[in-house]
């Protein structure tokens, strides 16, 4: 597709594909990832140890350790190319051998009371429904 052709596109806000309106956008994250997540961290790790580690891929915009520890930080670069040359490679910190990962999304919250896998007829704690019956 030509650039004009992609402008002319762009410029029409709806658009019909087999009788059916759409919207044609640009999407909206065209840029690598710039944050990873970093598990499996030895105790004792710090926002020093990591900074001193991964800012030899490139310029680091933010570097977070939960606290308490739990074994797992994120590492935010200024640019998504460095964070891809480092999901590219494999990783020792302190001779451990340490998982970096794109962040998964927050889990949706499950809200107290909701069946965990949508209403099958199972009750809110566990089992199934019953019909009441009189003792």
């Amino acid at each position: 597709v030509s650039d004009d052709v992609a402008k002319q596109v762009l410029t029409d806000t709806y658009h019909t594909i087999s009788g059916r309106k759409c919207e044609v956008r640009i999407p909206k994250r065209t840029e690598p990832e710039r944050k990873l997540f970093v598990g499996r961290l030895p105790r004792g790790t710090d926002e020093k140890d990591l900074s001193d580690y991964f800012s030899t891929y490139g310029a680091l915009a933010d570097v977070y350790i939960p606290k308490p520890h739990r074994g797992f930080a994120f590492i935010t670069f200024e640019k998504g190319e460095d964070a891809e040359i480092v999901l590219k490679q494999k990783h020792f910190l302190k001779d451990v051998p340490i998982n970096v990962t794109l962040p998964d999304p927050p889990a949706k919250k499950q809200k107290f009371g909701e069946p965990e896998y949508g209403d099958r007829g199972m009750k809110p704690f566990g089992g199934y429904r019953q019909e009441s019956s009189s003792y």
